[in-house]
Formats: structure tokens, sequence, C-alpha cells
């Protein structure tokens, strides 16, 4: 599509949240009681209304014009309202005349909350709002869909404060070959010259939005280029002079404008603002929060000692002062002239520069790139409490399995038990081969593992297990899918459950209700209803067993048993489950740094703290293990009975999307690659040649201090390959 012509649809969208009194001409909606009409625009009209059976007010949106888009946008927020930062889609009937569906109705917007001047921002509100929407825009990317118009009167404020995404009129899908116009100051010059949707464009929206509410505009939105904007008469116009205004202005620094904004949420802001060299998606923005949160460094930030120092003493700051006493005592107790303290000082920060207390500082927060530094510093000064304390924490961390199972790309995910894998030689696109991501053996891949059905990717990992799955039949299994997956068994059905369970006997699917779920056999037929009265329900989860776990609004989770028990837990908020594979065990993640495990009486068995939001829970083959992939790129191991870490975090430069626990106990991590890593080990602690040291580091972990860059990073597999020779078995 043309830019203009986008922006003449884009204008119609933005004219639908203008509030209108006008009420003549509603539509009948069966079960709604339509009253004043909220918003018009070319496509739709929105109405305050009440539902007849619960007499609960609503918002329905009504088609007034045909269009593709409404269809679009009712399908984009049915695949993510069960989100508790996105606005739930209550009732939808795409078949009515005319087209409608229903939303809660939520009163304020964050438009509301731009402040009238800096000083009047509430930040720590704003940073709790900056959280939840980066954990929206997460969720929709994970699902493939793009907002494309973010912007602060399209986030609406929950009776409890939270805030809830809307206005999907714009969204696409990622791989959509079609322009999408946003709105002016929230979207990136990108966008406003037409180019295809990117997950940048709504980092930047997030940013934007964020960046009004703490300084009381948006970026660039000078009240000059505001007046300019105003003036011009068409909407061509309009885009011409938003794409000169954005290419031709500055940004105003966010503590320039809000000298209260703290430097390290400014630098993120600031950083969503970069669609060049700013975060790639939204778990990189989320992965900083936590950071700062935690007085760690920023990734957003350039490497430099003094910052890197500033930080670590910020989060040490009684240990630093004792410290700097003490020295102070000393060194006057001697009577050293102060040109020998300064000296002293500068001795002491050349110390600190040559990473020591850094690499302490990372592997204290679970970095396995401590190791890479105290490697170097090992390097610079050959000190045996350097040595000591690199070979001590070396010995603790899981590594690399082996070479040739090290950031492999593969054509689909591994297979369910994480044994098998479809792989190819890089540049050969027709030869694929079966790798067995236990051993590292390949070898030639069976023609129906692939045969019919090659779109539905689920089927093709199950037969790499041996497994025929036929969901529709029961047949194979047992397996479970959360959310869209089920796009993988029926590709074009667009009503596939919030959850599967495949199993011989069974096949049960969980669908939204109103107040809750239901779950349906194949047949189509109720099983249960699970309702709770004015709550929604998130994040149905099935074990293989048949239980079923999931989330209340309220902040609270239940445990639907097999055996007919429900067990409920009012003290937590599951944003994230996972079953043990004998259904023994449940555990979830918050959304923002707990794990909570319990037992099948639905005792609390442990609660164990994260670096981050979680990606994905699974169990060892007996329960007795957990591990957890979080946003920022760590997966975490845990002991479930015994209440403590299983090993130090591993660290990946990609966030895992996928994990899995092999029988023999190897972890295998997929981001956009996938590694295998194992238990260490024996170290050779009589290891002295700080280049072995160095050596031993990246073969176990596969990172190293780059000296060209002056930076850490992971080696690629070809690098990795290359240093540490292996041919794989055939």
């Amino acid at each position: 599509m043309d830019p203009q012509e986008t922006a003449e649809v884009a204008e119609a969208t933005l004219n639908f949240s203008k509030l209108s009194s006008v009420s003549e001409g509603k539509p009948a909606i069966p079960g709604y009681t339509l009253a004043e009409k909220l918003g018009e625009g070319t496509f739709g009209a929105a109405y305050r209304s009440v539902q007849e059976r619960t007499g609960q007010s609503v918002a329905v949106k009504v088609l007034t014009r045909m269009s593709s888009r409404f269809r679009e946008e009712v399908d984009r927020l049915s695949q993510v309202s069960d989100h508790p930062h996105i606005v739930t889609l209550v009732d939808a009937d795409l078949d009515h005349a005319p087209p409608y569906f229903v939303t809660p109705l939520l009163s304020g917007s964050l438009a509301d909350r731009i402040p009238s001047t800096p000083g009047e921002a509430d930040i720590s509100q704003v940073c709790v709002w900056f959280r939840e929407l980066a954990t929206a825009l997460e969720y929709i990317h994970g699902r493939g869909i793009l907002h494309c118009d973010l912007k602060p009167a399209n986030i609406l404020i929950g009776e409890k404060g939270f805030v809830r995404l809307t206005d999907f009129g714009q969204a696409a899908l990622q791989d959509h070959t079609e322009a999408r116009l946003g709105s002016f100051w929230y979207m990136p010059l990108e966008q406003a010259e037409g180019g295809l949707p990117q997950v940048r464009w709504d980092i930047f929206a997030l940013g934007a939005t964020i960046y009004a509410l703490l300084t009381g505009r948006p970026p660039r939105a000078t009240e000059q280029g505001r007046e300019s904007l105003r003036s011009c008469t068409t909407m061509s116009d309009k885009l011409d002079e938003y794409r000169r205004l954005v290419r031709d202005g500055s940004l105003a620094p966010v503590k320039e404008l809000n000298p209260g904004v703290d430097s390290e949420l400014a630098c993120i802001v600031e950083h969503c603002l970069d669609t060049e060299n700013g975060y790639s998606n939204a778990a990189e923005v989320l992965a900083d929060l936590e950071r700062r949160e935690k007085k760690l460094p920023l990734a957003a930030r350039p490497f430099s000692y003094r910052y890197h120092l500033e930080r670590f003493i910020s989060r040490h700051k009684l240990s630093v002062l004792v410290g700097l006493v003490a020295v102070t005592v000393l060194l006057t107790g001697l009577g050293i002239s102060s040109y020998e303290v300064y000296q002293a000082r500068q001795d002491r920060n050349q110390l600190i520069q040559q990473h020591y207390e850094r690499a302490l500082s990372l592997l204290e927060d679970g970095r396995t790139i401590g190791l890479v530094w105290l490697a170097y510093a090992y390097q610079l000064e050959q000190r045996e409490e350097f040595r000591q304390a690199l070979l001590d924490n070396l010995a603790c961390y899981q590594q690399v399995a082996q070479p040739f199972l090290y950031a492999l790309r593969t054509s689909t995910a591994p297979s369910p038990s994480g044994h098998w894998a479809i792989w190819r030689e890089p540049g050969d696109f027709n030869n694929r081969k079966r790798i067995d991501l236990r051993t590292g053996e390949i070898d030639e891949l069976s023609p129906s593992i692939l045969a019919t059905d090659r779109d539905q990717k689920d089927k093709v990992r199950y037969r790499l297990d041996g497994i025929e799955l036929d969901p529709l039949e029961g047949t194979g299994g047992p397996a479970t899918w959360r959310m869209r997956s089920t796009d993988s068994l029926q590709p074009g059905e667009k009503s596939s459950g919030l959850a599967i369970l495949v199993r011989p006997d069974k096949v049960w699917r969980v669908l939204r209700a109103e107040d809750g779920v239901d779950v349906l056999d194949k047949d189509g037929r109720l099983v249960s209803a699970i309702r709770r009265e004015g709550q929604v329900a998130a994040q149905p989860t099935f074990s293989r067993e048949g239980d079923l776990a999931l989330s209340w609004e309220d902040e609270s989770v239940e445990w639907y048993r097999k055996d007919g028990t429900k067990l409920r837990d009012d003290t937590f908020y599951g944003d994230l489950f996972g079953f043990s594979r004998d259904g023994r065990y449940l555990a979830a993640s918050d959304g923002i740094s707990n794990l909570r495990i319990w037992d099948e009486q639905g005792e609390v068995l442990a609660d164990f703290p994260l670096s981050a939001p979680a990606n994905e829970i699974v169990f060892g083959p007996d329960g007795e293990l957990v591990v957890c992939a979080t946003r920022d790129g760590l997966v975490h191991g845990f002991l479930t009975t015994e209440g403590k870490p299983a090993w130090p975090p591993i660290q990946l430069e990609k966030a895992a999307r996928w994990i899995f626990v092999q029988e023999n106990g190897q972890i295998v991590t997929m981001s956009d690659i996938v590694t295998v890593w194992k238990a260490p080990e024996p170290l050779d602690r009589s290891l002295r040649d700080p280049e072995a040291l160095s050596r031993e580091v990246a073969r176990r972990t596969g990172w190293i201090y780059d000296d060209r860059n002056a930076q850490v990073r992971t080696l690629s597999r070809d690098e990795y390959l290359e240093r540490f020779r292996y041919t794989p078995a055939q």
C-alpha cells in the first residue's frame, strides 16, 4: 500500500478515539443495551453499553463500513487478549449484521496522565507502566503481531491501576508486506516513510510514550513543530511535514526536560528511541529495566570502567564506605602525605580497572561473563587470588556438551524429548540431516519425517521422536501446548484454544468464556466450566496427565487436578506455568523475578529468585530439577525438593525461547540457535598459564574477551569449531 493511502486509513483510526455525544442510529446488538457513542472512525463506532446478562458496563465496537481491517483487529486481539496488560476480548460476532466485538469499559487512558509540567510526572508509577507495557509488547511480538500504533491514547487504565494495551486496528503480522502508519510523534521516521512493519517501531512507540509521561511532551514535539503540523490542511501535507520535523529535529534529552529522572531510566527511554542502534526487542528493554532495579550496568550503556565501578559501588555502598574509612584511618595513622594518599587511590583505581572487582560483581549476579573478566584480570596480573577465584567459579558452571553441539542453526525447534533436531550444512538448502543432540552424531533424515503436513512443525518435531501425532483423533502424545501453538495443528483455524492437551484417551481444549474458561473435548462437548465472577483467567496450561493450571486477575493461582480436586494459592500471580512430566509438581513465574514450586498437595515447596521475567519453564525427567530461561539471557537451574540452585546460571547472548532437559541431564537451549550443555567436567586445578585458562573459559562457556573491540562476546559457531576442532560422527 502506498504511504499516502495508508495515511488515509490511519487518519480514520486516529479519529476513532475522539469522544462524541452523538447517539442516534444505534445498531441492535443481541445481549447488549447500547448507550452513548464513545468514538467513531471511517470503518467503525464504539458505544458505551451494558451487558444484559450481567449488568456490567462494556464497550461495544461495531463495524459501520465494510473493511477487512475490522476482522483483522478482532483476530489479532483474540490471539493476545489473554495477557493481563492487553484489553480482554469479552465477546465477538463477525457474522452478525453489523459485525461487532466487545471489551471491558475502562474509563481512562495514559493520555490523561501526561503531566502538564515535567515536575508533575510520577516517575515511580511511570516505571511500573513501562514494565507492564514492555511485557505486553514482548507477548504480542512472540505471537508474530506488531501493534504499529502504540501511544498513550491506546493504553487504558484498569481499576487496579494496571495498564491495558488496546486498539489493534493498525496491527500487522511480522511478515506483513503492507505499510502501517502510526500516530504523529509516536512513530519513527521509517514508519512515516512507508516502510514495512518491524518490531523496532513498537519499541520506538513505547519509548515515545514513556518519554511523554516523564517530560510532558512526545519526542521532538516542540511547540513550533506542533503548530507547523497543525497548519497543514491535508493528510498528505501533514505526513510530509512530520517526516521533515523528525528528520531535521533533535531529540531533547529526558534529563534536560525533567532533571528528576535518574540517568539509568533516561538512558533506557532514549535507547528505545534509537531505531538504528537501540533495543531490537522488548525482552532487551525488560532486561535493562531489571538491571536498573538491581543497580547493575545497563546493556544500553557503552562499556566504561568508571560506569561499571559506579554501579558496583551503588550496590555495595556500606562495604565500600567501610573499606574507605579503614584505608583513611590506616593512612592517617602512618602519616602519609596527601600526595601519597592520592597515589594510593590511583593505584586502587588501576587495580579495579584490571577487572577483578567487576568480575566478582558479575559472578555475584549470576553472569557467566564474570569468568571472562577474571581470566582477563589474571592475564594482566598473575595473582594467585585471581587464579583461585577463577578456578573455584569455573568448576561450578555448566559447559558446552561438545563442539559440534554449539550454536547449531536448526530447521525446527528440537523434538519434545530434546534428543533430535533437523540440521543442514550452511549453504546446502536441500540436504537435511537428523542430528542427535545427545551425541552430536548425524544421519540421513527419513522422508517420512517431512511427509505431508510439512507446515505443521509440531507434527514434524514429534515424528523425530518416533511419534505420529494426530490431535484431532487423539493419537500420539501425550502432548500439550499453550496459546496459539495450536496453529500448528490447524494453521488456517482462527478460533483455536488457549491451551490444548492431546492424549490417546482424550483431546481437550481450553477456550475463553465470560468470567473464565471452558474445557471442551475433541467433539466440542463441555468437559468443565471454570468461572470467577468479574475475573479474567490467564495462562491456562495443561500437564501431560490432564491437570490444568491458570491464573486470575486478582493475583491468584488455581490448579485443577485430574482427580477433581482444586488447589489454590491466593498469594501468587502466575505469568507462566510448567508441570513436571508426571504432574507431581507445578512451577510458575510471576512475570517479574520470582519462581514458585508447588507439590501435589498444593503446598509451596520452594520460592526462587529469578534475574528477570521467565520465557520458559521445564522440569527434568524425575521432577527434581526445574530449569527456567529468563528474558535477560540467563538459564537458571534449581533443585525442586532441596530448595537451592542446581548450578550457577548459564548466560546466553540471546534469551532462550525453548529449553529441554534430556534423559541424561544435558540442557538444550534454543534462541535462534541451539546449544547443548552438560555438567562441568573435573577441572585441572594445576593450570597456571593465563592463555590456557582463558582458552578453558572459552571452551566451556563460548564467551571470550575480544581484544580488537575491547568487549566480551560469544564465539560464532565457525570460530568455536576452529578453536576446538571437531569432526561430527556420521
